[in-house]
């Protein structure tokens, strides 16, 4: 029953009420910006936001959609006022799947724009996903901005759009990974986090969601006990949690000088720009961990299984970016192989140019400014 009325909100209701306001409002040189899951502006669209403050011929929004929020009853009041703010939006920008905004009848003289939160293509989601499509998620867009050619047809897929909507211009949030004033920021901001890391070098382990994003359930943890025995006090470990996975990391008594949970702490960019090892698992953190030219690692004790249940785009086998570690022990001996100094060793530099050329060339510093240049011509 509850699907039926969801489905009669979704279909029914929504599209009259967003007819109804575009009857009443006009376009205007407005720039929505809907935010799917949080109650504020996610990293990935915070670039775009200021460079159209900046330029000041557009009005600027934000709307919260905040899917976890209220209930469903509050979720309902909330979509009805986004049917509002979609009404004389020129230009919308969007970084996650929404059925709500897929069921609309956009007018023509609006663009969405699908600025996916994610770079490269590695696991499979969306319509990649035989049998766990339930009901419309992706559209109707103008435009899909991804991070290289190489993923254009994987996100074609994923979404089903038709050939033309997806482009390689970048994702906006990579800018920031060539500005070196930002980066020695994002290292001085981490650092204040965690004093206590001092001249350690840090592992960022910063693994995806097991099951579903509505149930997420938290990625295996490696031995802290083993893998702190085997490379010493001169190490620690910073754990990032995807945003989906609730509760915090339980650090085994006497860990607390190796592994510190930053999950709920400062931007995952800048525990990227701060760590000097990338440790993960299925996450596409490592094509922006890739700009950075540091060792990436890949710690998959339940690989087998997850290639079952959800399957890949490009195996690990294919981004060949860097070592796979089954268990503890081949994590430890893998981080004491790659970090060597200060600088990625050269057959691991190598690795990742040829990673990046593959799957990061659109992203160049200039993604922000090419998609705002798309946008106009929409």
């Amino acid at each position: 029953m509850k699907e039926v009325g969801k489905a009669f909100f979704l279909h029914i209701v929504m599209p009259l009420v967003y007819r109804f306001w575009c009857l009443r409002r006009r376009v205007q040189a407005k720039v929505l910006f809907l935010e799917i899951r949080y109650d504020g502006l996610s990293e990935n669209l915070e670039l775009l936001k200021q460079n159209y403050d900046e330029a000041g011929y557009y009005i600027t929004e934000l709307f919260c959609l905040h899917t976890a929020e209220g209930g469903f009853g509050g979720y309902m009041k909330r979509c009805l006022s986004m049917a509002k703010a979609l009404a004389d939006a020129r230009l919308v920008y969007v970084d996650e799947s929404c059925d709500v905004l897929a069921g609309l009848p956009i007018r023509k003289q609006t663009a969405v724009i699908q600025c996916w939160h994610a770079c490269g293509a590695f696991k499979r989601f969306g319509h990649g996903l035989p049998g766990r499509m339930k009901g419309e998620y992706y559209g109707p867009y103008k435009l899909v901005t991804v991070s290289g050619k190489k993923v254009v047809p994987c996100y074609e897929d994923a979404m089903n759009q038709k050939s033309g909507i997806v482009k390689a211009l970048g994702i906006s949030r990579t800018d920031v990974f060539f500005d070196r004033a930002f980066l020695q920021k994002a290292k001085e901001n981490a650092q204040r986090l965690v004093p206590q890391a001092g001249n350690k070098k840090t592992i960022l382990y910063a693994p995806t969601f097991r099951g579903n994003v509505g149930r997420a359930m938290a990625a295996p943890m490696p031995d802290l006990t083993q893998l702190k025995e085997k490379l010493g006090d001169d190490w620690m470990l910073l754990y990032r949690a995807h945003p989906a996975v609730a509760g915090k990391l339980s650090v085994p008594k006497g860990m607390e000088d190796f592994c510190v949970d930053v999950s709920k702490m400062g931007t995952t960019t800048e525990w990227m720009v701060f760590s000097d090892v990338c440790v993960t698992d299925y996450s596409s953190l490592i094509h922006e961990y890739s700009l950075l030219d540091k060792p990436i690692i890949f710690y998959v004790p339940d690989r087998d299984r997850y290639a079952e249940e959800r399957g890949f785009y490009h195996t690990i086998e294919d981004l060949d970016v860097g070592p796979v570690c089954l268990d503890t022990q081949q994590l430890a001996e893998a981080v004491l192989a790659v970090a060597g100094g200060e600088t990625v060793p050269g057959k691991i530099k190598d690795r990742l140019a040829g990673f990046r050329a593959q799957f990061m060339d659109g992203c160049d510093g200039y993604a922000t400014q090419r998609i705002m240049e798309a946008a106009e011509k929409l």
